[in-house]
């Protein structure tokens, strides 16, 4: 139960941190792009994480391809909404504290 515990608590965290990664790293591509597009594209990403890590034994699991597509659908839908919704707060923290800049005149005072 604890190490379940430890375990969610870790994938939270890892998955906040992903996302502000990618928030960044967005901006630094596209920096013409509204906030809001790279919060959503930031956080679709950080979402996927989960879905491409169970999907795997899914797909090589067997069992007819319906059974498959449900599965996967369920992954995607479960997982994969979750760890967006999990990783928003990471997004959109980074996306502001990117547009804002760097404080250089209140360094020494």
């Amino acid at each position: 139960m604890i190490f379940a515990l430890i375990f969610f608590i870790f994938a939270i965290i890892l998955l906040n941190g992903f996302a502000a990664g990618m928030a960044a790293a967005i901006y630094l591509k596209r920096r013409e792009w509204p906030r809001s597009r790279r919060i959503l594209i930031a956080v679709a990403l950080a979402g996927l994480i989960p879905v491409l890590m169970f999907s795997g034994v899914a797909l090589f699991s067997p069992g007819s391809v319906e059974e498959t597509g449900l599965v996967i659908g369920f992954l995607l839908l479960v997982f994969g909404g979750g760890g967006a919704l999990v990783s928003l707060p990471g997004a959109i923290m980074m996306s502001r504290m990117v547009e804002r800049g760097p404080s250089l005149g209140d360094t020494f005072e």
